[in-house]
């Protein structure tokens, strides 16, 4: 389905032409009754959706005035509503010999600069754009239009020869690729997961629906539908996933729970079963919703909507969660990505930094080209037209790019005149010069409890140690107790992992090193319950080198600390100091105690009542190994916390 196409149609069936917008009786500039009368019959053949007998009707009336401008007008809007562009391409010539000085000519002008332009030839597009522009002295979307090729032809002649062009692609299995129309590619972060949107056919039996692939031994598995929960008689379809698959957002057509023509859904995954979608009704609207991107962390999403408020007729627009997990009003990503044309297709990457989007509006190759923009400061980048590597004359759209910014999916389309007859999803491997933004790699595992070994759901949060702000945050799987979470390579984050009635844990999780960032990290947890006895290392707690003053990085560690206490008012602790061998062991011990007592001092500040705390140092006197060397020695500085 081409809802493009479908929003056009509405448009023209509520009256697609200026000359009925008009109040008062209709003015026809011919003198010639017979032809006036083909085009009334015209205009009646519309009304009843008889578009075969209006254009019939239309070319009759031009053949008894050659100059009946309205005629022409409206054949016009008929050939480009329908995609005639031979008979569009004749029809031009014929005005050009017949209306040279008219509005219309400027239009034929401006059809002959886009023909040039797609052909290459960008010295006669060049002239038949200066000719369109000197007649379309009081039509504001030609003058515009031709502005628009004008800087097509500028920056292929001049900022596209920078842009590197080294790219080869290829479909992707013939598994994958078994539908006559299959398209809006999508990955987990690990890349084992795959979700696309395909038709059977292009014929109008056939609907959209939303099919996945997992790869197993490096092979993609043959295609089934997501659920029969999500795919139905309506069509489902433009859909993306948060990295571990778990979190759905697609586009619905002509559902009854909707708000518009098409309206954005959502669905989560428990196990291997997906709930049955909701409509968001915090984001749809009267209008048409559609091409929904979801971040990693499944906080914000980016679509396309052709709600008023905009800059153009389609623009991006994004919608985040707030602290409550509520959908806050969308907005419109403004100027500097939006223009008066269709900005359409978003893709934001995984690195949370990178938009990826289609656009005809700004400068480019013609037609619909592929751009990416970063946020700088808060504010969005100039978009940059990703090249002829990937943009031609014709349309591109629906990128994605892996976590690992190496590789990408694209759709690839074969058309007859407008309409989409065949189209495959292609992979290609991205240069370096185009891996645009921070490469992500991603952190999977399973949470256990600590004592029975079960899997259990627990909250799971990453925050970059760098700017101190949590980055990631999510529930691993109710059933299986695994999570997957996309994590920026070179960033160090703290992770805290929690549940109610047990010790939440704490660790460092590094990616600086990582020998394969495609292949991710493993990281299996266990939590203790909460019981006398049990104890946990507190291992994002930072001090001074051989002193007990805390580091501002150990905030959000002994903020979780007071809320634990807070949340268990019964419980009493132990917090114990321990050291390497490195120096004499009484000022080792006199360290270890400073440090546990500063830790106990921070917890009494958040409220925690002295009487619950307990401190004690101990030295080197309980290292966890040899301190043989530097990493072992890291790992004997510690503090503990143990349930009394």
């Amino acid at each position: 389905m081409n809802n493009k196409l479908l929003l056009f149609l509405f448009s023209f069936l509520l009256g697609w032409s200026p000359v009925f917008a008009q109040p008062g009786p209709m003015i026809l500039h011919t003198e010639n009754e017979k032809a006036k009368a083909y085009f009334i019959h015209a205009m009646d053949m519309q009304k009843i959706r008889r578009f075969d007998l209006a254009i019939e009707h239309l070319k009759d009336a031009i053949k008894k005035d050659e100059r009946f401008e309205e005629a022409y007008a409206a054949l016009i809007k008929n050939y480009e509503l329908f995609g005639y562009k031979k008979q569009l391409d004749l029809l031009y010539q014929q005005i050009l010999k017949y209306l040279p000085e008219t509005q219309l000519a400027a239009k034929a002008y401006l059809a002959n600069a886009e023909s040039h332009f797609e052909s290459g030839n960008y010295t006669e597009a060049e002239i038949e754009i200066e000719k369109a522009a000197k007649l379309a002295t009081t039509d504001l979307a030609l003058k515009t239009r031709a502005l628009q090729i004008r800087q097509n032809v500028k920056f292929v002649k001049g900022e596209a020869g920078k842009i590197p062009e080294n790219l080869v692609m290829e479909p992707l299995s013939e598994e994958l690729n078994k539908f006559q129309l299959q398209y809006f590619p999508a990955m987990t972060a690990d890349e084992n997961f795959l979700i696309f949107t395909a038709r059977q056919g292009t014929h109008d039996m056939y609907d959209e629906n939303i099919y996945v692939s997992r790869k197993m031994n490096g092979k993609w598995m043959s295609p089934q539908g997501i659920s029969p929960l999500i795919n139905g008689r309506e069509n489902e379809g433009t859909s993306s996933i948060n990295g571990d698959a778990r979190i759905l957002v697609f586009t619905k057509c002509g559902s009854p729970e909707g708000q518009g023509s098409c309206d954005i859904f959502v669905t989560e995954r428990v196990g291997n079963n997906w709930k049955a979608p909701k409509p968001i009704r915090e984001i749809n609207s009267p209008y048409w919703d559609s091409h929904p991107t979801l971040s990693a962390d499944g906080r914000k999403i980016f679509f396309t909507s052709a709600r008023p408020g905009g800059q153009g007729r389609m623009d991006i627009w994004c919608a985040e969660k707030d602290t409550n997990q509520v959908w806050q009003p969308p907005y419109n990503l403004g100027p500097a990505i939006n223009t008066p044309y269709d900005e359409e297709t978003p893709f934001m990457h995984a690195n949370g930094q990178t938009l990826y989007f289609a656009s005809d509006g700004h400068p480019g190759f013609g037609k619909v080209d592929l751009f990416y923009t970063k946020k700088t400061n808060g504010t969005w980048d100039k978009p940059t037209n990703l090249g002829k590597a990937i943009n031609t004359s014709k349309d591109e759209s629906g990128l994605f790019i892996t976590a690992s910014g190496k590789t990408g999916l694209f759709c690839l389309e074969e058309r007859r005149d407008r309409d989409l007859i065949s189209s495959q999803i292609q992979v290609f491997r991205l240069p370096v010069d185009m891996q645009k933004g921070p490469s992500c790699t991603f952190l999977t595992g399973t949470v256990f409890d600590a004592v029975t070994k079960k899997r259990i759901q627990a909250s799971i949060e990453l925050v970059n140690m760098q700017s101190s702000k949590p980055e990631f945050s999510m529930e691993s799987d109710k059933d299986f107790g695994t999570y997957t979470a996309v994590i920026q390579q070179g960033t160090p984050y703290a992770m805290f992992v929690s549940k109610q009635g047990y010790l939440f844990n704490s660790s460092s999780v590094r990616t600086d090193s990582l020998p394969n960032p495609e292949e991710g990290l493993k990281k299996d947890i266990y939590l203790e319950p909460i019981r006398s006895g049990a104890s946990i290392v507190l291992n994002n707690l930072f001090f001074e080198s051989g002193k007990a003053d805390l580091l501002p990085a150990s905030l959000m560690e002994l903020r979780k600390v007071g809320r634990l206490m807070s949340l268990n008012p019964a419980m009493s602790i132990e917090i114990s100091g321990h050291t390497d061998n490195v120096g004499k062991d009484a000022d080792n011990l006199l360290l270890s105690q400073k440090r546990a007592m500063a830790v106990i001092v921070h917890l009494g500040k958040q409220g925690i009542a002295k009487t619950r705390l307990k401190s004690v140092g101990h030295g080197e006197t309980k290292p966890l190994n040899d301190n043989s060397d530097e990493a072992k020695r890291l790992l004997n500085r510690r503090i503990e916390f143990k349930v009394l």
